[in-house]
């Protein structure tokens, strides 16, 4: 199948007709039963009475849809029923604009260069995991499906998988290594900021700080939180009681730590946004936790099939399970994407904005510039900047309760 045919059901449906597709016959009969059983028939819809229910949320978002906490998989399925073709149409306009932009795009990849591709091959299909969006589903899924005697859910686990670019003649001289023919390439993407602020969120638990303080997390805060410190003693003393505290964290929390007041390493004693943007900002570090997706998944050498966006689930997983085969799975998904939700009257849009108005003008337009294709691909609308916003915005701290 070209690569250059649109996404969607054109093609004759799922990829995969030796797997289960949808009977949208039952779906069907399902919101008809559910019309009859609560007596909101069309035809009291027609003479003024109330709508029914599947009707209320016909108009809904996917946003909408999350903060219903529609979790049974019956609901998501009618309502997938009654928005697929909106659905359908939206996944293929942003794939038709993705590729509108990148058609004058010039590969600068090397010959033989891995790309974080991986072939399922027994599937048909390979995935790009753009951390932070979802891809830590989608990894337990395939490590649980492909690799029985996993010892963990380490994306190692799938390294023997991961693809490599082959430079040749034909349609922009691009094919990759093991990768079988007709394999169906997809992805996940999400806000820029979200997943900076997701990164952030999860670099505060016990773990992800002894794993990644090597890594990024000291360096981030001594260096972002020094410029709060006025005396050269207090400084050192600090530096070595925050030293003593990664100690502590791989003791396990033997004892009691003590933390010296007015110790601003310790004051919150993990990384918050602030602290990762001015290391990104100030290091130029390279990381697939914060690297923009279309470069991370390089969209101007390997054409994919699929993109949805995290914020748009469950209904765009729902479209991208049934194309590539995986519909009897998808309560899989929905359980594994339900385990990790947000503390009660904390929704995306809340931790969106609180960790937005933190940001000073210098870091928002980082962010604008920085993930500048993100943007323009996915269609995502770019940071404002305020006025009466200080460029040289102080250190900000934000309630770790809040989001755990």
């Amino acid at each position: 199948m070209s690569r250059d045919d649109k996404p969607g059901f054109p093609h004759g449906g799922s990829p995969n007709s030796d797997r289960t597709s949808p009977d949208f016959s039952v779906l069907l009969d399902s919101v008809r039963d559910q019309d009859s059983v609560s007596g909101e028939t069309a035809e009291s819809q027609d003479t003024g009475g109330e709508t029914s229910q599947i009707g209320q949320r016909k108009d809904l978002n996917s946003a909408e849809i999350r903060t219903q906490s529609l979790t049974e998989v019956a609901d998501i399925d009618r309502m997938y029923f009654l928005k697929r073709e909106a659905v359908e149409k939206r996944i293929r306009e942003r794939m038709e604009h993705i590729k509108s932009t990148l058609s004058s795009c010039k590969p600068k990849t090397i010959h033989l260069t891995p790309i974080p591709l991986y072939q399922i091959n027994e599937m048909q299909m390979s995935w790009c995991p753009v951390f932070k969006s979802g891809s830590t589903t989608w990894k337990m899924y395939f490590i649980d499906k492909l690799v029985p005697t996993h010892k963990s859910y380490n994306l190692k686990e799938l390294d023997k998988r991961k693809l490599r670019i082959r430079l040749k003649g034909g349609s922009r001289g691009i094919s990759l290594f093991n990768e079988r023919e007709g394999n169906k390439r997809f992805t996940v993407v999400r806000h820029p900021l979200s997943r900076l602020i997701s990164h952030a969120q999860n670099a505060a638990k016990d773990s992800q700080m002894i794993a990644m303080e090597k890594e990024w997390i000291a360096r981030a805060i001594l260096d972002n939180r020094e410029k709060l410190i006025k005396s050269y003693k207090d400084k050192n003393e600090y530096q070595n009681e925050f030293r003593d505290y990664f100690l502590w964290l791989r003791s396990k929390r033997k004892g009691e730590f003590r933390i010296t007041k007015g110790n601003v390493f310790l004051e919150p004693p993990y990384p918050i946004l602030d602290d990762l943007i001015n290391h990104i900002i100030r290091t130029d570090a390279h990381n697939g936790h914060w690297a923009p997706a279309s470069r991370w998944c390089k969209l101007c050498e390997v054409d994919y099939d699929y993109i949805i966006k995290l914020e748009e689930e469950p209904l765009e997983l729902w479209y991208l399970l049934e194309q590539l085969g995986l519909w009897q799975d998808r309560a899989l998904f929905l359980k594994r994407a339900n385990s990790s939700q947000h503390p009660a009257n904390m929704t995306d849009s809340d931790i969106f904005e609180r960790n937005l108005r933190s940001l000073n003008n210098r870091q928002r337009a980082w962010v604008n510039k920085y993930f500048y294709d993100d943007f323009v691909l996915f269609g995502y609308e770019k940071l404002k900047l305020e006025s009466g916003i200080l460029n040289d915005n102080p250190f900000v701290e934000f309630d770790k309760s809040a989001f755990w």
